[in-house]
């Protein structure tokens, strides 16, 4: 069951809307090519049979608001969603080339993980984001993490001021390219706040948002098959899996937990495992290729002497 607000809903057609064209609140004629277009979005992203698309999408309605309704009325019967995976250009531009299929009970157990890890006390807190809603890890953190800890949700495509409401405790996500503009372009960043990366950030950037005032700084590991694996507080530290993710004896496998039912899922990159439950991306430095190669030829100088 798909548990969304009317409001998010509402954000996530206009999402999608724009994407196919339509960067209105009314729908294209009945019976156009735009119309056509738009509803075949739609029809994908929520995985809709053609009856369901047509009793979720009725070729009656004129505004985008009248397809949220029906679309929220009927959300039990919303079990997948196709997700995008982003190909980024800067910040401000981005591509969505591919979709995965998500459950929509997985993409629930991952936004509880989330408020799990983010959410220490019950204080309410504020969210600003700058992601794609289309994506595994922006469709979390920006349409169900938000509702899932009662949290006020800020877009900055929609409210580019939002960064001056925020007070401590509140947070931040966005891109690492997005984290890099704010990191550039912001003479500060509000005190206190927490910095949320959906990747890893350059180290000059992480430096200079922690010099700028912010609390701590978050990155996490995604996936555009499975959404957000796990998370890190340093970048000194190895990533550390959510709660809901459980390691195999293979480094292209892990076990997801959903309502106490675990499935094996395939990984789209390996994992380099330094603990029980963490791990790196790339291979430890101890064996790479230039470091075994210094080690070797330290050892043949001591061979020698």
């Amino acid at each position: 069951m798909l548990s969304l607000s009317s409001s998010a809903f509402l954000r996530l057609l206009r999402s999608l809307a724009e994407q196919a064209g339509c960067d209105t609140g009314m729908l294209p004629a009945a019976g156009s090519s735009d119309r056509q277009t738009l509803r075949h979005t739609l029809q994908r992203f929520f995985d809709l049979t053609p009856a369901q698309a047509e009793a979720f999408l009725p070729e009656s309605a004129v505004t985008l608001d009248e397809w949220v309704v029906t679309l929220s009325a009927e959300n039990a019967s919303l079990s997948t969603l196709w997700l995008y995976e982003l190909a980024a250009a800067g910040a401000f531009r981005f591509e969505l080339p591919a979709q995965h299929p998500h459950r929509v009970e997985d993409l629930g157990e991952e936004a509880r993980a989330l408020d799990s890890l983010l959410s220490p006390t019950a204080t309410p807190r504020t969210l600003v984001h700058w992601l794609s809603p289309q994506t595994a890890e922006g469709f979390v953190l920006t349409m169900l993490l938000p509702e899932q800890a009662e949290w006020r949700s800020l877009s900055l495509f929609d409210h580019a001021g939002a960064l001056h409401t925020l007070t401590p405790g509140d947070a931040v996500v966005t891109s690492a390219d997005g984290w890099h503009q704010l990191a550039q372009r912001l003479p500060s960043l509000p005190v206190g706040i927490t910095a949320i990366a959906t990747e890893p950030l350059a180290v000059k950037t992480y430096r200079t948002l922690l010099a700028k005032g912010v609390a701590q700084v978050i990155e996490l590991h995604c996936q555009p098959e499975t959404g957000v694996l796990a998370a890190r507080r340093s970048q000194q530290a190895p990533f550390e899996l959510l709660s809901h993710w459980h390691p195999t004896e293979s480094d292209d496998f892990l076990l997801r937990v959903t309502s106490g039912e675990p499935r094996e899922v395939r990984l789209s990159q390996p994992l380099y495992w330094v603990g029980g439950r963490h791990f790196l991306t790339t291979p430890p430095a101890e064996a790479s290729p230039s470091r075994v190669k210094k080690q070797n030829a330290a050892q043949s100088r001591v061979t020698a002497a």
